[in-house]
């Protein structure tokens, strides 16, 4: 299962918004993370992808019959019930599941994204901005969607839950063959999630590859206003001040570990 774009553009003058020549695929057993500056094209990018919007020039090939997941970054737009219970009624009814599957299936997703079954009798707007986020991540993810696309999902969120949305969304897809792209301004988070990373720039994509070939270049990815992850400035430092080369670590604790054991 793949994306495929081919010279994608899209243009909306009045809302100044713009994306020129995209052309690249994305696979499934993979997460992909987009990052860029405000304004450099990112929520374009997945309104495209999730069909949410059509190119002005180009052509996007989705796999067809796919059901889609979007989670989108204003929630005040993105909600279609008042209550939990009633919004992810709605998003099964709108895939046709059965009747008898809703309670189930709605238990089942607000545990997978860490919410107990108080919250079905919930009213939205009497969540936290990090509760209502999780909901939102539930509606998405209830109807079991193979291409899944999150804007700013980490908004609200705790660095313990970070982490537990880190694996869930690696275990989605480890298990069940998927799709999944990720923008986000949290270049830590996006880094210790994503496979893959594209960095945006002016409408344009000016990066992208496997994690650890985008971030080792770290002068050019800062010339597009995007900050490294703090473990890759940390390793940097130390290859150049210490003289040391301790090659790639995910983990921060793995890096000091190593740095101590060098130097002692």
């Amino acid at each position: 299962m793949e994306i495929t774009l081919e010279n994608v553009s899209y243009h909306h003058i009045q809302n100044d918004q713009f994306l020129y020549q995209l052309s690249f695929s994305l696979q499934s057993h993979s997460i992909y993370g987009i990052l860029g500056t405000s304004g450099s094209g990112k929520t374009m990018l997945l309104d495209l992808l999730s069909q949410t919007r059509k190119p002005t020039e180009g052509k996007i090939k989705v796999p067809k019959k796919k059901r889609i997941g979007y989670l989108k970054q204003d929630l005040m737009h993105f909600f279609l019930a008042s209550s939990v219970k009633e919004e992810l009624k709605c998003r099964l009814y709108l895939e046709n599941f059965k009747v008898n599957e809703v309670e189930k299936r709605s238990m089942e997703v607000l545990k997978m994204v860490g919410l107990d079954s108080m919250y079905l009798n919930r009213k939205i707007d009497t969540l936290s901005r990090g509760e209502q986020t999780r909901v939102a991540l539930a509606s998405a993810l209830i109807c079991n969607p193979q291409l899944i696309f999150l804007d700013e999902p980490t908004i609200g969120y705790s660095d313990h839950d970070k982490k537990e949305l880190i694996r869930l969304l690696k275990q989605l897809k480890n298990k069940r063959s998927k799709i999944i792209v990720v923008v986000s301004h949290d270049v830590d988070f996006i880094h210790a999630l994503c496979d893959q990373i594209i960095v945006m720039s002016e409408g344009q994509v000016v990066m992208m590859g496997d994690k650890y070939h985008i971030f080792e270049q770290e002068k050019k990815i800062k010339s597009y206003h995007v900050p490294v992850p703090k473990i890759i400035a940390f390793e940097n430092m130390v290859k150049t001040k210490k003289k040391i080369d301790l090659g790639y670590r995910d983990q921060m604790n793995d890096l000091i570990k190593d740095v101590f054991r060098h130097v002692s």
